[in-house]
């Protein structure tokens, strides 16, 4: 953004009191890493009751952004908000109710309010929607209804659940199983830089499911979501490295990515940190 373009958009935001313009000036202010000064431009906008901007501002107490967290401001001004309409803050209240933050824990409410918004198409309500019919949160769990909602959600233009939506193709979860539809899903999400993704993919073809079995392409995908991020990739990557399989064996690789893996939660890689040896054998997480 340039100076003259940052000038323009402050007089729209803190003079004209335009609130597009100040949601924009405050992501600008997040996005350079100035949080304070984005809480500030916000909360002079949500004074004037904008409904986006007490939803904003909600979420910078929900999150800590800018301000300490305070979910009972958080949860106020998501009220407000929802009371005039705003659907994405129907869907944060309801999450609050759903997890008990800032008020009394009422997973019922929190469904519906969540549903409320999803039924005017909000995509984020879709999701998470769909995981509390998975869960069974508020409802009775619908593995159906699960589905459903997820491909409500892509034909609406979510890009972050092709994993969520190949995983039920490849488990059979709301839907048949079928492998070949898995493996579409997974292909078109790897596109879209979904790191889970890539683990599956692995998966797919060191078994042969839905595709021919090739062990190359397994290490491949592996190491695809582990360079993404992917906490599962980089365990299996790190066996492959570790006993020779599909890659040349290579224990200080090995010991890179279990360490990688360890930090993102996976205990099984730090046992086999802890405990390297090329004599045991140890299968790739299924």
């Amino acid at each position: 953004m340039t100076e003259k373009d940052l000038e323009s958009l402050k007089v729209k935001a803190l003079e004209i009191g335009d609130v597009n313009a100040t949601l924009e000036l405050s992501d600008y202010y997040i996005e350079i890493e100035k949080p304070d000064l984005a809480f500030q431009v916000v909360y002079r906008a949500a004074l004037k009751l904008y409904p986006s901007a007490e939803r904003r501002l909600g979420y910078f107490y929900e999150k800590g952004i800018g301000t300490d967290v305070d979910y009972a401001k958080a949860f106020a001004l998501y009220q407000s908000s929802a009371s005039r309409g705003d659907n994405k803050a129907k869907h944060n209240l309801g999450l609050l109710y759903v997890h008990g933050l800032g008020c009394e824990k009422d997973e019922k409410l929190g469904f519906s309010l969540i549903k409320e918004a999803a039924d005017n198409q909000d995509i984020k309500a879709l999701i998470t929607l769909a995981k509390l019919y998975e869960k069974g949160l508020g409802i009775e769990r619908d593995e159906k209804a699960y589905y459903a909602c997820l491909t409500k959600a892509k034909e609406l233009g979510a890009r972050n659940i092709y994993h969520l939506l190949g995983y039920s193709s490849y488990v059979g979860l709301g839907t048949e199983q079928d492998y070949h539809r898995a493996f579409d899903y997974f292909v078109a999400g790897s596109e879209m830089n979904d790191e889970q993704c890539d683990y599956y993919l692995g998966i797919m073809y060191s078994k042969g499911q839905g595709v021919e079995k090739d062990d190359s392409k397994a290490s491949y995908w592996y190491m695809q979501g582990a360079n993404k991020g992917d906490g599962r990739a980089m365990y299996n990557l790190a066996m492959c490295y570790e006993k020779g399989l599909y890659l040349p064996k290579d224990l200080h690789k090995a010991c890179f990515w279990y360490q990688k893996a360890s930090e993102k939660g996976i205990d099984k890689a730090k046992d086999r940190l802890d405990a390297i040896s090329p004599e045991e054998e140890e299968k790739p997480i299924v």
